[in-house]
C-alpha cells in the first residue's frame, strides 16, 4: 500500500480495516479512467461491496476511531445570505465545524474571506463548498482550479465540496445528461483530491437518482441534504438536516449539520489540506 489516503472503506455500518483484507480481496481500478491504476485509483476493497457498474459503494474512513457514534459533530453552513456573523457567538452557541461557501463558477464568493478568518479566529473548524456553474467537464476543472486558488492558503480542517443546486441547471445544456453530468463532478472533485485536498461532494435524493449515476460517485464522501428527522442514507458522512435553523450570532436563517467523521483529526492525521 503506497499511501493511506488511497485506503477505501464503505458505509459507517461496515467498517473494515487493512488486516481486514487478503490479497484475494484486493482489486485495483481505474476510476478516473486515464488507462492506468496508480495512487489515484488504488482502493482496497472487500468482496460483494463493488456496485454493478465496478465501484466501490462506501468512501474513505481510514479507521472506525474516526467515526462519529454519539450524534455526530454540530456544524452548520453559510454564504454571503447569513450577512453579518458574530462567529465567537455562534462557537459559544456549540457549533463545532462550519462549511463556508468559497466561490460559485470561477468567481469568488462575497464575504468569503470575512467570513473564514472570522471562524478560524473563533476557534471553528472549517471546510468549504464551491457552487457548480459548470456545462462541462472543462469548466468544472476550470470551478476546481478556482477554488484551489480561492482557498489557498486558509488551513481547512474539513472537506471540500461541490454543489450542484438546481439553480445550476437553468439552461444548462448538460441538465438531461446523467454521464455528463456525473462526470462533471467526477472531474472537480479528482482535481481536488489530486492537489491534496479531501473532496466531498453535497447532493440531495433527486440529484442523486435523476441527474447523476451515483453509484460511480461512491468513492467520494457524501454531504447529504434531507430534511427529514433521520438521515435515510447510509453512505452519507455529512447530512444537512434543516435549512431554516437558528444559531446565536446569526440573525437570519442558517442550514444545520451534523458529520458522522471527524474530518479534523483524518485531515491532520493523513496530511490531507496541506496539513
Amino acid at each position: 500500500i503506497a499511501d493511506i489516503r488511497d485506503i477505501i472503506v464503505f458505509s459507517r455500518h461496515l467498517v473494515v480495516n487493512e488486516e481486514d483484507f487478503g490479497t484475494e480481496n484486493i482489486k485495483s481500478i481505474d476510476l478516473n479512467k486515464d488507462g492506468k491504476v496508480d495512487l489515484l485509483d488504488l482502493m482496497i476493497m472487500k468482496k460483494g461491496v463493488l456496485s454493478d457498474s465496478g465501484y466501490p459503494v462506501g468512501s474513505p474512513i481510514y479507521d472506525d476511531e474516526h467515526i462519529v457514534t454519539d450524534g455526530g459533530i454540530k456544524g452548520i453552513d453559510v454564504s454571503k445570505w447569513q450577512g453579518e456573523v458574530d462567529w465567537q457567538t455562534v462557537k459559544d452557541s456549540g457549533i463545532e465545524f462550519v462549511m463556508i461557501k468559497a466561490g460559485e463558477g470561477t468567481e469568488e464568493e462575497v464575504n468569503f474571506r470575512k467570513n473564514i478568518e472570522g471562524a478560524m479566529n473563533a476557534g471553528l473548524k472549517c471546510g468549504v463548498y464551491w457552487f457548480a456553474n459548470a456545462s462541462d467537464t472543462d469548466e468544472a476543472e476550470l470551478e476546481a482550479k478556482a477554488c484551489l486558488e480561492t482557498i489557498s492558503g486558509y488551513s481547512l480542517e474539513y472537506p471540500v465540496a461541490y454543489d450542484f443546486e438546481y439553480r445550476t441547471l437553468e439552461n444548462n445544456p448538460a441538465a438531461g445528461n446523467r454521464e455528463l453530468m456525473t462526470e462533471m463532478v467526477r472531474t472537480f472533485l479528482l482535481y481536488i483530491q489530486q492537489n491534496g485536498y479531501y473532496p466531498m461532494l453535497y447532493s440531495n435524493l433527486d440529484f442523486l437518482s435523476n441527474y447523476f449515476y451515483a453509484d460511480e460517485l461512491m468513492q467520494f464522501d457524501l454531504w447529504y441534504a434531507r430534511y427529514i428527522s433521520q438521515s435515510d442514507n447510509d453512505y452519507c458522512w455529512m447530512w444537512q438536516y434543516s435549512c431554516t435553523g437558528r444559531v446565536d450570532g446569526i440573525s437570519v436563517d442558517v442550514d444545520l449539520d451534523t458529520s458522522y467523521k471527524d474530518y479534523s483529526a483524518i485531515i491532520h492525521k493523513y496530511g490531507w489540506n496541506g496539513f
